[in-house]
């Protein structure tokens, strides 16, 4: 089967990345990618979901269930990837946060697809591959039901996915996603991450501009890109 990867270096696809630390006793394991990133590309794997797509799963379930409904499917794409040389796996989590689980009834289950999103990676990655615990945006509230924040969404999320080597918040495309995303990151000041966005340039009013995302990071104290 034909699988598509992801070349990491300045830019992911269309998303610019950005990679902090947050704290000198982190530094060995971000200090891994860092290395790789010194050295020159990295690979990391393609997208999850259009992988799962390929196998006749649709869009009307959520596809972070799988983790635990179907883990041989999760495992065996996870396996592609690295068999196609992925110096990084990415979880199979980017919407496993309680408001996009709920759309599903699957908001009790948050915790539980997540670490088993972070297992799933790992047993295949093993000491090949780094694994990446990926964190979509969380998005609007659905229902005056839905009090909690975007932060406390998150450190929900990033809380269980704890096994995993660093974190990647993923296609982010608003100053709310960011500054949601930076202040849960204040809760774990052991944990390394990934920021990266989606920037279409054909986009308009549905996202923040590039040049503001950089003035929102530089004023968070995340290095410029490069």
């Amino acid at each position: 089967m034909m699988i598509d990867i992801n070349i990491f270096s300045c830019y992911f696809n269309i998303d610019t990345i950005y990679v902090r630390h947050n704290c000198a006793e982190a530094h060995f394991l971000m200090g891994k990618l860092l290395d790789k990133l010194s050295a020159g590309l990295v690979i990391f794997d393609g997208a999850m979901g259009t992988e799962i797509y390929r196998r006749n799963f649709f869009v009307n379930a959520s596809y972070e269930q799988l983790c635990l409904t179907s883990p041989q499917i999760i495992r065996a794409i996870h396996q592609a990837y690295l068999d196609a040389g992925a110096e990084v796996l990415t979880t199979n989590s980017f919407n496993a946060n309680a408001r996009r689980l709920g759309r599903f009834g699957l908001a009790a289950d948050t915790v539980k697809i997540n670490q088993a999103a972070v297992k799933l990676a790992r047993e295949v990655a093993g000491e090949k591959a780094l694994v990446a615990g990926s964190i979509g945006p969380v998005g609007d509230p659905e229902s005056q039901a839905d009090k909690r924040t975007r932060r406390e969404l998150l450190e929900e999320q990033i809380a269980a996915l704890a096994e995993a080597d660093f974190l990647i918040f993923e296609s982010l495309r608003t100053l709310n996603d960011l500054d949601a995303v930076m202040a849960a990151m204040k809760k774990f000041q052991n944990r390394e991450f990934v920021v990266s966005f989606a920037i279409d340039p054909m986009a308009e009013g549905h996202q923040t501009p590039l040049k503001e995302f950089i003035a929102d990071l530089t004023n968070a104290g995340a290095p410029q890109p490069a």
